[in-house]
């Protein structure tokens, strides 16, 4: 898949963000900023390539999301974030471009509530906005100790946590008004890409 997967997007770099969409189709960004659309057949193990995007962004592509109604989210070292619409016939359209970061854009999750997050790490920001009119919403805690990954809790959805570097820790906020810092976990680990995963037990 790795070795099929750079072939596809022909040019030196690496495959940055897998993102399986919910009809069953696979979103594959790269660092060169290219994005395709593929198709797996797990019985045959045959990788089709639907759609490939050469240039989405001008730089790395760091993650990618879903949104409703057939969209994505892609964020890229080149500061801005992409909504992009992923139709039926696999043509891979832009929708929106969001340049609210001052820096490289590290990660973009998507929110309940009708809302999706990014943070930049040379930008020292977090920012949420509204996923149906990519305003953003202003929060007390934009301004973070160099944010590197977010992640929303699930058991508690109006939770969202923020890893930072240097100096390392998790900081949990309330992701409804007033948008309070509930807590922070210091010392969490050494390296300098702290991503976040949530277990589901």
């Amino acid at each position: 898949l790795y070795k099929k997967t750079q072939e596809q997007h022909k040019h030196p770099g690496y495959v940055t963000f897998i993102l399986e969409l919910l009809d069953g189709r696979i979103a594959v960004s790269c660092y060169g900023g290219s994005i395709s659309l593929n198709q797996m057949n797990y019985q045959t193990k045959e990788w089709k390539v639907l759609k490939y995007r050469n240039k989405a962004h001008d730089t790395g592509i760091t993650s990618l999301c879903e949104l409703s109604n057939k969209r994505i989210i892609s964020s890229s070292l080149d500061t801005t974030i992409k909504v992009w619409s992923v139709l039926s016939n696999n043509e891979i359209q832009p929708i929106k471009t969001i340049s609210q970061h001052k820096g490289g854009v590290d990660k973009v999750i998507t929110l309940t509530s009708n809302r999706f997050a990014s943070c930049s790490l040379i930008a020292h920001t977090v920012k949420l906005y509204n996923s149906e009119t990519y305003e953003q919403i202003q929060i007390p805690f934009e301004q973070q100790l160099k944010p590197i990954s977010l992640l929303q809790l699930k058991r508690q959805s109006e939770v969202l946590v923020i890893s930072s570097w240097s100096p390392s820790a998790l900081h949990f906020y309330q992701l409804s008004h007033p948008y309070k810092l509930l807590g922070t976990v210091n010392k969490v680990c050494a390296i300098d890409r702290n991503r976040l995963i949530e277990l589901s037990n």
